[in-house]
């Protein structure tokens, strides 16, 4: 079952206009999939391909744009954190490499957040059921409690952004907001994410690429 609904409220000193899509399963980690730009790990490093037409090709009945994995160049500290995606490896862990929180869906159906700096080799994670994993250095959401520490510096300015979430109950949120004046809203920073994931009652959420990627379809439309 999917649920989607979109809002229009005043939220952390400005307009915004975002969409909220619930979806429950019986077998959250065979319907939840990931794709990338171009078809391959590899071919998305230097790829753009619209969310639209990833979910055409993947026939999603819903989807959002993921996460900025591969957008770092070689010579940033986040470049090429661990990467696995639809229980494959793309990329190992660099064991002891700092790159802050990261997301990671099981094969329980269960979104969790980890420090990849807690692991030592990318098998114990593949041991622990990880499917999926996420890099965005922003958790947004932690075993119910809500982060609010992401309020200063360059966090400060609002943008579109999409992020994923998941209830206690299992139930999977995607939540895409309008910014910069799509549709007449201003966005949200990192933290008006966090407390916008808390508000729908995310257990554990994670933070996903913002701006002009920011994108959410359902059936073939552009939502």
């Amino acid at each position: 079952k999917i649920e989607i609904n979109k809002y229009k409220e005043y939220l952390e000193g400005g307009n915004v206009v975002y969409w909220v899509a619930e979806i429950k399963s019986d077998n959250i980690n065979k319907d939840i999939n990931t794709a990338f730009a171009g078809g391959s790990y590899s071919a998305s490093v230097k790829t753009k391909q619209r969310t639209s037409t990833l979910a055409k090709n993947n026939n999603a009945i819903l989807a959002i744009n993921g996460d900025a994995s591969g957008f770092r160049p070689p010579s940033n500290a986040f470049h090429n954190p661990v990467m696995i995606r639809n229980g494959k490896v793309e990329y190992d862990l660099i064991v002891g490499k700092s790159i802050g929180k990261m997301g990671a869906l099981t094969s329980q159906g269960r979104l969790v957040i980890f420090d990849p700096k807690d692991y030592s080799s990318t098998q114990q994670m593949l041991d622990e059921g990880f499917t999926d994993t996420w890099w965005f250095d922003v958790a947004l959401v932690i075993n119910g409690q809500v982060q609010n520490i992401y309020d200063g510096n360059q966090t400060k300015y609002k943008a579109p952004y999409s992020a994923i979430g998941q209830k206690a109950d299992g139930t999977m949120l995607f939540i895409t907001v309008d910014g910069r004046g799509s549709n007449g809203s201003s966005g949200l920073n990192y933290g008006g994410m966090a407390r916008l994931m808390g508000r729908y009652g995310a257990y554990n959420a994670y933070q996903l690429d913002g701006g002009g990627s920011a994108t959410m379809v359902f059936n073939g439309n552009v939502l």
